[in-house]
Order: C-alpha cells, then sequence, then structure tokens
C-alpha cells in the first residue's frame, strides 16, 4: 500500500473517532444541566489525536527503519557472500538489486544483483491496458486497429504466436 494510501486511511480513521466521539460527548450532555469542564468537540479532538497520532508515529519510524532491515536480510543470503568488500561496488550492486526488486527497473548490469533479486516480470496487458500495447508495438495505432490482432476471431492465434507482437501479429 502506498504511503498516501496510508495517510488517507490514518486520517479517515481520525474524522471517525473525532465524530464518533463528538456524537457521545453530546449525547452525554443532552439531559443534564450541569456545566461540563469541556465541549463536545474537546472529546472529538482528543479522541482524534489518539487515532492519528501513533499509527503517524509507527509509519515514519517503520520508513526509517525497513531498508535497514531488508538490507541486512539480502546480506544474510547465501548469495550475499558473492558480494565485494563494503565500498563504491558493493552499494552499486545493492542499490541495483533494489530498484529491482521495487519494480523500478527490469534487468541489471550485474548478474549478483539479479541474483540477490530477481526482476518482476513486466505487468500483463490485462494490466496495464493501452499504454502496453502502444509501447511494444512499432505500428501506428491506425495500423493497429486495422490488423488481424482487433478481430475477435484471431484471438486464439494471437494467443499461441510467440514470434509476433502482442497487439498486432506483427513479426517482433
Amino acid at each position: 500500500m502506498s504511503a498516501i494510501a496510508l495517510l488517507f486511511l490514518v486520517l479517515g480513521l481520525g474524522l471517525i473517532g473525532w465524530l464518533t466521539a463528538r456524537v457521545r460527548a453530546t449525547r452525554f450532555r443532552a439531559g443534564s444541566t450541569a456545566r461540563f469542564s469541556s465541549l463536545p468537540s474537546h472529546h472529538g479532538w482528543y479522541v482524534a489525536l489518539w487515532t492519528v497520532i501513533p499509527p503517524l508515529v509507527f509509519l515514519v519510524i517503520w520508513s526509517m527503519t525497513a531498508p535497514a532491515l531488508v538490507t541486512d536480510a539480502v546480506l544474510a543470503t547465501p548469495a550475499a557472500m558473492q558480494l565485494p568488500a563494503p565500498g563504491f561496488d558493493r552499494a552499486s550492486i545493492l542499490s541495483e538489486a533494489r530498484s529491482l526488486a521495487e519494480g523500478r527497473s527490469f534487468g541489471a548490469f550485474h548478474g549478483l544483483a539479479q541474483t540477490l533479486a530477481p526482476a518482476t516480470p513486466p505487468r500483463s496487458r490485462a494490466t496495464t491496458g493501452l499504454r502496453a500495447r502502444s509501447r511494444c508495438c512499432s505500428r501506428s495505432p491506425a495500423a493497429r486497429s486495422r490488423s488481424p490482432a482487433s478481430d475477435p476471431a484471431s484471438a486464439p492465434a494471437r494467443r499461441s504466436s510467440a514470434s509476433s507482437c502482442c497487439c498486432c501479429l506483427a513479426p517482433r
């Protein structure tokens, strides 16, 4: 889950806590004529802060410690015994392996980086939609629309043809 999604989730939970505590405090005061020392919104803010601050503190601490934990786990693998001594070469190999594991790159210059963190396969056309189709095909969009691949009857042929483009059946 991305950091922005987690932030919105935590803030949403804080809003729910604020509303719930405010409503409960208002209901508690409803039948009483006594004077209270705090307003319902004070109760709401108290609950909202206790709902938002601990998860945010945890996420900040986790974001600072997680990369070190992952690096230690990678260095504990048998493949890491082949790494050079600490220095620029070692750091570049580990950086390459990190980018492979995060999916920011799909190949490595150094074979050891590929061994430490194999590249994730590129997303399928079903998940990337038209962007993947336009990247993998050298033909223009107009030529693709007239191609045999746009015909639904040619779908089985398109799936079985390993030597052609995934969207227009052009030879690779």
